[in-house]
């Protein structure tokens, strides 16, 4: 996959390292930030200006990511530049950080003595991390990945026999504890790869080693700390953790046969499978394809969907599909031979897709990217044009509809939630079903919608928000999923937010949203109030699922195709001039 010329040469490989994290953060820079990033940031910003976690910002989310965005907002309001770039660069200069430290174990435990080898995976290593991101990047898992590298390195170093110095260990164990601390259900690839590692070692099956020392320290601390400084994240679980399992939820089967991902995921562990008989490197082939097959379960643990949930075993897949195309053919059985030479194909076409497409973000992406950008534009202009300066509320299921908007509008949001998850968590069942949804007066309401209901009629009477977005409702058919739900007239029901909705006013609609404006004492009403009457329906029902299929895939596919033929063709003129 990497020319063999690049990797001998240590200056040209290094070359080729910074050529991938230059056009990762080129990329970057010129996409939106992602939701989640702009709402982590907004968060960081609330909390230092003195707001309390889980109490005025309520986010489900533990309580590391917010401390990892703080110093962040910190040095971005010193310095007055953009938060959202820098923490893109923060974000690679920590992915970098993690990669210089693999490169160390590389050089002293696992490939000493083969610098092109080492060359090799550290590249793969940072296609993976980088470029591989790409809409993934800066989320929680796209850390998690970086953060579980060296644990992973350690394990492997440990079965080849070499036996790493206790502060390396100890460093790869305490950022393994981060990754529990950041993201609990990715503990399944650790304890995986740490049963894999003794299961394997049985003569050290009950002896301590520092990194697992080290993971535990970190994640008793990390317990204490949540228990001393943030109590409050745990009784937010214990209100909101069952409605945050049901939102989104997909059956764990579902996940398993079509996960982002899972193709891809389940090929490479067969062919890792086929070439066990090939003896170099089956130890670190082995230790990736637990780790892999931990960490995609522990995306189906969250019952989501959702492709970042995923990211860790695609780009484990990945790496292990470069590693399988680099096997020897000495003791590989035949069937392992030709998944070597398929796995080879489809590492090329991975390649392809993701360096195309992150070539493809320094232009505009593509159409369809260019006319959500164009639409975030307009919206983007009407806010800043309307609200001048004062904050904005927003009516919908979706984080997406508020962030980035907030980030690069500058304004305050007149709400403690990211979004209104919890209605549709509310009303899962009803949302999927053929009646029309009959919402719950406040004696049947659960505690996380009576939580909610309270929640936005204090805020939104609190902060008198200059302008409201809301979610423009579809008729209320099984269909339009999501878009069933009626804002208007679901908290139209509550006096308080009935009186406030009462003083708006429509100014203009701007794809899926209707905006109004707050009437003030001294201004003419001139348009209508925000009413719950459902318009004829001018759009496509959108889906709450992401697609089983999606562009990238499609491409991925053409191009491994293509891949598949080139070389039949080679292998067929190859046989024809031997034997003709």
């Amino acid at each position: 996959m990497i020319s063999g010329r690049i990797l001998a040469d240590r200056r040209a490989a290094w070359i080729t390292g910074v050529g991938l994290v230059a056009l990762t953060l080129v990329g970057q820079f010129a996409r939106l930030a992602e939701p989640d990033m702009g709402y982590m940031l907004y968060a960081a910003g609330r909390l230092l200006d003195g707001a309390k976690l889980y109490r005025d910002v309520v986010d489900i989310n533990p309580p590391p990511i917010f401390a990892f965005n703080l110093p962040i907002v910190w040095i971005a309001r010193v310095t007055h530049v953009s938060d959202i770039q820098l923490y893109r660069l923060v974000t690679v200069l920590v992915v970098g950080a993690v990669l210089l430290f693999v490169r160390r174990l590389l050089t002293h435990y696992l490939l000493p003595e083969r610098p092109v080898e080492r060359h090799y995976v550290l590249l793969l290593l940072t296609f993976v991390l980088l470029p591989l991101a790409r809409e993934d990047f800066g989320q929680r898992e796209h850390l998690v990945l970086a953060l579980l590298l060296p644990y992973l390195a350690i394990v492997i170093a440990r079965l080849e026999r070499p036996s790493p110095a206790t502060g390396d260990a100890a460093i790869a164990g305490a950022l393994a504890g981060l990754v529990v601390a950041l993201k609990p259900p990715f503990a399944l690839p650790l304890i995986a790869s740490e049963a894999w590692c003794r299961w394997r070692s049985p003569d050290s099956r009950m002896r301590p080693t520092p990194e697992v020392s080290a993971l535990a320290v970190v994640v008793c601390l990390y317990l204490v700390v949540v228990l001393t400084v943030t109590p409050d994240y745990l009784r937010l679980v214990g209100t909101l953790g069952q409605a945050y399992t049901t939102y989104l939820r997909v059956a764990p089967l579902n996940l398993i046969l079509f996960a982002p991902g899972a193709p891809l995921t389940a090929f490479a562990l067969l062919a890792a499978i086929a070439l066990r008989g090939e003896r170099r490197h089956d130890e670190a082939r082995s230790v990736v394809s637990v780790a892999m097959v931990g960490c995609f379960l522990a995306g189906v643990a969250q019952q989501k969907g959702l492709r970042y949930h995923f990211y860790p075993s695609l780009a484990l897949a990945t790496v292990l599909l470069g590693l399988v195309a680099t096997a020897c053919s000495e003791g590989v059985t035949k069937s392992g031979r030709t998944y070597r030479r398929v796995a080879s194909w489809a590492a090329m076409a991975v390649v392809i897709v993701t360096l195309g497409s992150a070539g493809l973000d320094l232009f505009g992406g593509s159409g369809s990217d260019r006319r959500l950008r164009a639409e975030f534009g307009t919206l983007l202009a009407t806010v800043r044009m309307h609200a001048r300066g004062e904050a904005i509320g927003v009516l919908s299921y979706h984080m997406g509809s508020a962030f980035p908007l907030i980030n690069y509008a500058g304004v305050p949001f007149a709400s403690r939630f990211p979004c209104l998850w919890i209605l549709p968590a509310s009303y899962w069942e009803a949302l999927s079903g053929e009646a029309p949804i009959r919402y719950h007066e406040p004696a049947e309401m659960g505690a996380p919608e009576r939580m909610l209901t309270r929640a936005v009629a204090e805020d939104l009477v609190r902060a008198r928000p200059r302008l409201l977005l809301i979610l423009r409702p579809f008729p209320d058919r099984r269909p339009y999923g999501f878009r069933r739900l009626n804002y208007v007239a679901y908290f139209g029901r509550d006096p308080m937010i009935a009186a406030l909705l009462a003083r708006y006013q429509r100014i203009t609609g701007v794809g899926q949203y209707d905006i109004f404006e707050r009437v003030d004492s001294d201004t003419t009403r001139v348009e209508a109030a925000p009413s719950p009457v459902v318009l004829p329906v001018r759009e496509a029902a959108s889906s709450e699922r992401p697609p089983v299929i999606d562009g990238g895939l499609l491409a991925g596919l053409a191009i491994f195709v293509a891949i598949a033929w080139a070389s039949g063709v080679k292998t067929f003129l190859a046989w024809r001039g031997r034997y003709n």
